[in-house]
């Protein structure tokens, strides 16, 4: 995946969503699947959404984890970039969309992060 890229990347607005946002979602749906692997986890759920979009994973005990990422719209004027400030949080099953407190991490520790929540 080209971060850079996509850091730098203007995107589309509007009422339809724009297809650089198609495209940039579908490259997070593939990068989420490489970030987490390593840390025995999997997609449980990619929820696609306008501009944002949102993810389930589990681990193979049954250990589920929610993550959120923001509309990408506007992201060159935040502090933390587009990559910065994604919201993760332990959940207790699958449908638990309250979960416990949010953490926010870059990106990129994803799985890191989501292994040191189910400790």
């Amino acid at each position: 995946m080209d971060y850079l890229y996509w850091e730098n990347h203007k995107f589309s607005t509007g009422a339809n969503t724009g297809e650089d946002y198609i495209a940039f979602q579908r490259e997070m749906k593939a990068d989420l699947k490489k970030l987490i692997e390593p840390f025995g986890f999997e997609i449980y759920q990619f929820y696609n959404n306008h501009y944002c979009f949102s993810a389930i994973i589990v681990d193979a005990d049954g250990n589920f984890i929610y993550i959120s990422f923001s509309n990408v719209r506007g992201h060159e004027h935040s502090n933390k970039g587009l990559f910065g400030e994604t919201l993760i949080r332990k959940m207790s099953h699958g449908r638990d969309f309250a979960g416990g407190p949010n953490n926010y991490c870059h990106w990129t520790q994803v799985g890191e992060i989501a292994k040191e929540l189910i400790k």
